[in-house]
Parts: structure tokens; C-alpha cells; sequence
């Protein structure tokens, strides 16, 4: 499963593009880090970026949740990890946007 779909499904919402798109998409709002935002980065070797879900915040560890992070399709969900450990799951050729919601 592709990272926008996986979020999308998530969230029963169906805002389009890659994850590059979300975070400035007319379909999202931007938020401060809260339990249930997606986590937005552009970049990416081929350019598309990548989303995932912060299922919960308690102002210092989430359990974070992603599609496609390895390029295999597989949703893997990480707990008690804080922001900064969710930030370094990227290389450099990623760039963290912020957060939204989907409207």
C-alpha cells in the first residue's frame, strides 16, 4: 500500500496527489503536533514525498504509523517514539513539512 493511501484510508478521506501535495493541499489544514495529524515530507529520491499518521501525541511520545516506509507496501506502526526519532526515520533527501488534517 502506497503511504497516501494508507493515510487516506486512515482518515476516510481522500485528499490527492503524493505526499509532497498534502501539506498545501486545499483539502488539508495546517496544525501543530496533536494526536491524530499527518505528518507531512517532501523530497524523497523520486520526488514524491511521504505522509503518515500520528495516532497519538502526549506531548512527548506518539505512536506513529506509515505505508510503504521500506518501498514494500507494508504499514508499520511505531510506539513511544518522539518527535525527533520520527523526524530521523528520513534520510536527507527528505524534508519535513509540518503537520495537517484533512478537512
Amino acid at each position: 500500500m502506497q503511504c497516501v493511501r494508507y493515510v487516506n484510508k486512515y482518515f476516510g478521506s481522500n485528499v490527492i496527489g503524493n505526499g509532497c501535495d498534502w501539506y498545501n493541499s486545499s483539502a488539508t489544514t495546517q496544525v501543530s503536533l496533536q494526536s491524530g495529524c499527518v505528518a507531512c515530507w517532501s523530497g524523497g529520491v523520486q520526488g514524491y514525498g511521504h505522509v503518515g499518521v500520528v495516532e497519538s501525541w502526549d506531548g512527548s511520545k506518539m505512536t506513529y504509523s506509515d505505508a510503504n516506509y521500506r518501498g514494500d507496501g507494508e504499514v508499520i506502526t511505531r510506539k513511544n517514539i518522539t518527535e525527533d526519532e520520527m523526524l530521523d526515520l528520513f534520510g536527507s533527501s527528505y524534508e519535513f513539512q509540518g503537520y495537517v488534517i484533512p478537512d
